[in-house]
């Protein structure tokens, strides 16, 4: 078996800045498929660059693993790098494009539990309009909550976590998941068939 296949995330950036290029590799392998759902996550409607975003993430990884310092988890901080990697490009987009991004957040006193996103379509009771309504309301909601929100639900990372990786007090953290949720049970209430 593969030493570095059974080496934590530390220990693989320990051995890349050692020079070891295949624990780089691992560390790339274990965290791709996430970099590139984080990807879409914060730029859904250009799922066509998401993989030229994941590429600059493991640029930006590759000459900035030096800077990692051990004051999180390297998953914590991976997720900070990412999100940073990706919110620059979709700046870097939308200034090209419309010069600005604007956000407006209302919110209700309501929570909707989510799926987790590999729920099968046949696993939902409708068939899969749920979830469908689920993903049209998701991608409405403001960048910074649903971030959060994915974060949270799907990652299962802790409110330290996420305030962590997107470098925000832990408050922070919960008022954004509070509204996430009051928003969604908003619009789902709305969209109901």
């Amino acid at each position: 078996m593969n030493v570095a296949a059974m080496a934590s995330d530390e220990k693989l950036l320990a051995l890349f800045l050692a020079g070891d290029d295949d624990a780089f590799n691992e560390l790339a392998g274990r965290y791709a498929a996430k970099a590139y759902q984080l990807a879409l996550w914060i730029n859904p409607e250009h799922g066509d660059e998401a993989e030229d975003i994941v590429q600059e993430i493991f640029i930006r990884l590759h000459k900035s693993a030096a800077a990692f310092g051990g004051r999180s988890s390297f998953k914590t901080w991976f997720y900070g790098l990412a999100r940073i990697t990706a919110l620059d490009w979709r700046r870097s987009f939308y200034r090209s494009v419309f010069g600005k991004i604007s956000v407006r957040v209302d919110s209700e006193n309501e929570y909707f539990d989510m799926p987790a996103p590999e729920a099968a379509d046949d696993a939902l009771p409708d068939g899969g309009f749920e979830s469908e309504r689920l993903h049209a309301a998701m991608e409405k909601l403001p960048l910074k909550l649903k971030l959060a929100l994915m974060l949270k639900e799907w990652e299962e990372m802790s409110y330290e976590e996420i305030a962590d990786s997107m470098s925000v007090p832990v408050g922070t953290v919960r008022s954004r998941l509070h509204n996430a949720r009051a928003l969604l049970a908003g619009m789902l209430r709305e969209n109901k068939p």
